[in-house]
């Protein structure tokens, strides 16, 4: 009997026994998750701004890109989608190719000729987003 109550503390101690370091939290550098607002609320209030979002999305991808509708005759993927042909990323405002091609790492940096399309983009509903970027 004894020896069954012995077993029985050797399995269940050390699960019992914790570590009192392991009480408080460990440091993070991310700020704790304070919902201000019910999940309900919060859905009902991010349906309410998806279209104004998704504008200002759509905007920001008509300006760095040409998104026109022009597929390469007789290229498709695998599944029959037809590929767009051409070059997609637009330059900026007085900007050719050759130019770009032909001026040095410095000049583009000097310049700002570098074309945003090649630069990531924020996520559609974080306008924090990329803030580091924006500073440099």
């Amino acid at each position: 009997m004894k020896t069954k109550i012995f077993r029985a503390l050797v399995l269940v101690l050390p699960c019992v026994v914790f570590d009192a370091s392991a009480a408080e939290p460990p440091k993070s550098s991310y700020s704790p998750v304070v919902p201000k607002e019910s999940f309900a609320t919060t859905m009902e209030r991010m349906k309410a701004e998806k279209p104004a979002v998704m504008k200002k999305q759509m905007d920001l991808l008509n300006q760095r890109y040409d998104l026109r509708d022009d597929p390469a005759p007789g290229v498709t993927m695998s599944g029959g989608k037809a590929i767009q042909q051409g070059v997609r990323v637009k330059l900026k405002d007085g900007a050719t190719w050759d130019a770009l091609t032909a001026a040095t790492p410095a000049e583009i940096l000097q310049q700002n000729s570098f074309p945003d399309g090649f630069m990531g983009l924020p996520h559609p509903n974080h306008p924090e987003g990329f803030a580091f970027l924006r500073a440099l």
